[in-house]
């Protein structure tokens, strides 16, 4: 049985020298196609679309972990929300301080 089998191998290993020959003969003078053009003619289909790959805004080994390094606690999180804004120590508005105050500015303007 088993040298059935290699009897059976061997004549299909012929019959694929065969049909590469012919093959080779049957596609000697053609030009050679590439993948754009066969799928082309598979398909009937022509595509004129130029392809533009744009890079990656940022590549990131894997395994470094995520942006914030570091998980901030509940405590944490408490003492920033309980932190005053910085006002101005001459109107007491915060968004600016003395040196851009809109009343040193108001004073000098009226000089």
């Amino acid at each position: 049985m088993v040298r059935d089998i290699y009897g059976i191998v061997d004549s299909c290993v012929d019959r694929l020298e065969e049909l590469k020959k012919d093959v080779e003969t049957n596609t000697s003078g053609m030009p050679p196609m590439f993948n754009r053009e066969v799928i082309a003619s598979y398909y009937g289909v022509t595509s004129n679309e130029e392809i533009t790959l744009k890079t990656p805004k940022d590549i990131r080994n894997k395994g470094c972990g995520p942006y914030k390094k570091r998980m901030i606690t509940d405590k944490e999180k408490a003492i920033d929300k309980s932190k005053k804004s910085r006002t101005c120590s001459l109107c007491g508005l915060p968004s600016h301080n003395a040196r851009s105050c809109h009343k040193i500015f108001a004073a000098a303007a009226s000089k």
